[in-house]
């Protein structure tokens, strides 16, 4: 098992300097893990497999007959995006929809109710409920144009 670092004794300086190594780090192996996606794909044994699900989406698994312990999954994932429009107007035509109305939040009309309509957004505010990770996410960006490091 990996022994893991003990963060406590490091300063902020130094840790944002390691954060920005483990970001690029990061970057680099998914890049990395593309490229070699694609170049195995690319060989004879795989080639036919990918072309068709490159066209299609969706997964298939391609046996290695024992050049390795193990054979191959290759997808290719599906986005979907529906017009919403659409599907509205259609929702009112068909009795047999397959679709659910899901409500998205408006931010800034949620900031103005909570302003203007405090009991409203009383009423409202009963069917939210929110989630706070358990791990704080680090990004680094960069500085505002103009402001001084103080």
């Amino acid at each position: 098992m990996e022994d893991k670092t003990n963060y406590d004794s490091f300063g902020l300086v130094e840790l944002l300097r390691l954060k920005k190594v483990n970001l690029s780090e990061q970057s680099k192996l998914r890049e990395e893990s593309k490229t070699l996606d694609e170049a195995i794909a690319n060989t004879p044994e795989v080639r036919e497999v990918a072309k068709t699900l490159s066209n299609s989406g969706g997964s298939k698994r391609v046996p290695l007959n024992g050049l390795i312990p193990k054979d191959l999954r290759i997808q290719y994932k599906i986005t979907k995006s529906w017009d919403q429009d659409y599907l509205n107007d259609l929702s009112k035509e068909l009795q047999n929809f397959p679709f659910k109305k899901e409500f998205t939040e408006d931010s800034s009309a949620t900031k103005r109710i909570q302003a203007e309509d405090p009991k409203a957004w009383e009423y409202i505010e009963k069917g939210l409920t929110t989630k706070i990770n358990e791990r704080p996410y680090i990004a680094l960006i960069d500085p505002l144009k103009g402001v001084s490091d103080e």
